[in-house]
Order: structure tokens, then sequence, then C-alpha cells
């Protein structure tokens, strides 16, 4: 790259930097790394393969960067003016999502939280995926040694047909164990806390499917329903 190309003009630009100095900067890049950084195509320029990968990593570490300079001595939530980035699945965003809207109208004006889907990379990361974002929403069980708080307890059931002439006044391990499963993670990191405990119990479930996202859950589980329908052990 010389410094009249205008990729090199461009990138001065964003930084605001000289383009001699962008482009000794960019020399310095390519002897440290062994590598063009940038080639030409034709008019333009683009990226090497070890370029783009450091572009992800270099986003997350200005990102770091970023609220390790946004951090107050005490916070005051009626004048933050910040965005909070929080990973969880769709289920505690519909559950958590209202109240959450109503904390921020009345307490927070000038906070904005973003969520976003969690995925099993992010559950197999660890604290690793805290670099990025200020929160993550998760079962007990998933992460350990992290300072946490906990935001909200619930249940869960077995529907069921009532018709089901295999399941008696009783529903035994036996019961449960027969019929498919719909879960939503089903994987070493990434698991559901009743698909676990059953496991602990001694029950194998039968996973038909998995589906990432709670909220499709009831719609998975009737094509399940209707496919074991003649099934008498189909719960």
């Amino acid at each position: 790259m010389t410094p009249g190309d205008t990729g090199l003009v461009r990138v001065a630009a964003l930084a605001r930097a000289l383009t001699a100095a962008m482009s000794a900067a960019s020399a310095r890049l390519r002897r440290h790394f062994a590598d063009p950084l940038l080639a030409r195509v034709g008019d333009t320029c683009a990226s090497s393969l070890l370029a783009a990968q450091l572009r992800r990593r270099t986003t997350v570490a200005l990102d770091g960067v970023d609220r390790v300079f946004a951090s107050e001595a005490v916070f005051d939530p009626a004048t933050a003016q910040r965005t909070f980035t929080v990973l969880a699945s769709d289920y505690p965003m519909a559950v958590l999502g209202p109240r959450v809207v109503a904390l921020l109208e009345g307490r927070a004006p000038g906070v904005t939280t973003r969520p976003e889907h969690h995925t099993t990379t992010h559950i197999g990361a660890g604290a690793d995926s805290l670099r990025s974002v200020e929160a993550i929403v998760l079962p007990h069980g998933f992460l350990f040694e992290l300072p946490s708080v906990d935001l909200f307890a619930d249940t869960w059931g077995l529907p069921g047909r009532p018709a089901n002439p295999a399941v008696g006044d009783r529903l035994t391990m036996a019961d449960v164990a027969a019929p498919p499963w719909v879960f939503t993670d089903n994987g070493p990191a990434a698991f559901i806390a009743a698909g676990r405990q059953l496991r602990l119990l001694g029950v194998a479930p039968w996973v038909q499917m998995v589906v990432e996202s709670l909220l499709a859950l009831p719609f998975f589980l009737r094509s399940v329903f209707a496919e074991a329908a003649e099934s008498p052990t189909s719960t």
C-alpha cells in the first residue's frame, strides 16, 4: 500500500490521522504479522484472511476498552448515558423484557439495553463471553465462580394427552423415558436443567427434535404430538 491508495486514505480519514502516519502504521503491522493484510483487487482493496480474523478480535478488544473507560465510581441510572448488551435466550427476554422497559422509563431514561440471543459458543466460552457484553442470563449450573444475581424462579411441567391409555393415575419414569421429547439444547455445555436432572435419575430421554427457541417450542410439541398420536406411549 502507498500513501495515495484510496483504501488507506479512507481509513486514515475514519481514524482522523494523517495518511502518512496511517501508511507507516500499516507497514509496521504487515511486518509484525508477516502478512500483507490488504491486497489490491481491481480498483479496491480486500482484507487477507488474517486481517479478517484480526478485525473480529480487535472489535471485541475495543469493546472491552470502551467499557473500562465508561466505568463510573458511582453509577447513577438517572443520568447515565450507556448501552448495556445482555445475552439471553428468548424465554427470559420475554419474561424480563416488560419489567426492564418499565424500569428504564421510570429510573434510567438515558440507558439502552440490547438483548442478544446467546449461543452454545457463548456458553462454552464461559467467562470469556463476558469480555464483550455486560451480562449473560442463564439457569444455575452453567457458569461457576462468577458474580451473579437471581432474577426470577420458575418451574417446568410435562404436557401430555389426557386420552393417552399408557399413562395411569401417576406418571412413572418409564412413562417419561418412552415418548419423544423436544429439547431447546442437548449438548455437554448447553443443556436444559430438566433434561440434566432426568439423566441424573437414570432416565435417558428420547430427544426427537432440538429447537433453540423456547417461544417456538409449543409449535414443535404440537408436531410431535401429531406424529405420535397413534402411539400408545406418546405423552
